[in-house]
C-alpha cells in the first residue's frame, strides 16, 4: 500500500512539473494577466497556470482506475481549490499596488518617502521592477474613488 501511495504522489508531481513547463503562457503555478479596465487604470489578476489545472484533471483520470481513487481524487480537488485561493490572493496583493502608488505621488511632501522606497528596492534587487511599475502605473489614469462601491 505504501508503494502504491508513493507511486499515486510521484505521478502527481510528474504531471504537474510537465503542466508547468509545456504552457504557451510561461512556466510556473500561476500567470499573471496585466490588462486595462474601462477608466484606463492598469490591473493584474493572476491566473492558476492551464497546464496545472490539465495535469491535475489527468491525474484525477488517472486515479479513477484504482480502488483508492475517489480519495487522491478528491485531495486532487482540494488542491486545484488550494490554487484558486492562492491566485485570488496574489490578485488581490497586486491590487494595492496602484493604490499605494498613486497615494504616494499624490502626497505632498513625499520625497522622503519615495528616497525610502528607492532605497529599500536597491538592497532587495527590485528597483528595476519597482521603477517599471511606477512608469507604468503614472502614465495610466488613477481613479480618486477607487474601491468604492457607486
Amino acid at each position: 500500500m505504501k508503494k502504491v501511495i508513493i507511486l499515486a504522489i510521484a505521478l502527481v508531481v510528474v504531471l504537474l512539473w510537465i503542466g508547468c513547463i509545456n504552457t504557451p503562457q510561461g512556466r510556473g503555478f500561476f500567470i499573471p494577466i496585466v490588462s486595462t479596465n474601462a477608466t484606463g487604470q492598469l490591473t493584474t489578476n493572476y491566473l492558476v497556470n492551464p497546464g496545472v489545472t490539465n495535469a491535475i484533471g489527468t491525474a484525477q483520470g488517472v486515479a479513477q482506475s484504482f480502488p483508492w481513487g475517489g480519495l487522491l481524487s478528491t485531495a486532487l480537488g482540494g488542491a486545484a481549490t488550494v490554487f484558486g485561493v492562492i491566485a485570488k490572493k496574489k490578485s488581490d496583493a497586486a491590487a494595492l499596488a496602484p493604490v499605494l502608488i498613486a497615494g504616494i505621488e499624490a502626497a505632498e511632501n513625499n520625497s522622503d518617502v519615495k528616497t525610502s522606497i528607492q532605497r529599500i528596492a536597491q538592497q532587495t534587487g527590485v528597483e528595476h521592477k519597482l521603477n517599471r511599475a511606477v512608469r507604468r502605473l503614472k502614465t495610466a489614469k488613477v481613479r480618486s474613488d477607487f474601491g468604492k462601491k457607486p
